[in-house]
């Protein structure tokens, strides 16, 4: 559902998706994406190990955590979307809007 959601977003190039955190770690270093959402529990590694993995790749990664687990921002993820909330999906979109929005800053 959030796949589909988010695919119809004009600044979004890619999705990418990964059935577990190993899968996406592989994904990470192929890719090298500018915004990672995660769930915090994945098969085979955590959310938090792999934004480190990701940020040790890229350190200007954004990472969100999109999880129904309670996590604060600022302790591995940039930004938390809980699970459930009524505007999650604005909040993600947001998040990838500013992305965009500092990358067209930086190359213009």
């Amino acid at each position: 559902m959030l796949a589909l959601a988010l695919s119809f977003e004009d600044n979004i190039d890619q999705l990418t998706f990964a059935i577990d955190g190993e899968i996406a770690v592989e994904l990470c270093d192929q890719i090298r994406p500018h915004v990672f959402i995660t769930d915090s529990l994945l098969p085979k590694m955590s959310g938090a190990d792999v934004a480190r993995h990701c940020r040790s790749v890229n350190p200007e990664v954004r990472v969100i955590s999109f999880s129904g687990m309670e996590i604060k921002s600022g302790d591995w993820p940039d930004e938390v979307v809980p699970k459930g909330d009524p505007d999650a999906l604005d909040k993600l979109k947001r998040a990838i809007q500013d992305v965009s929005q500092k990358e067209s800053e930086a190359g213009a």
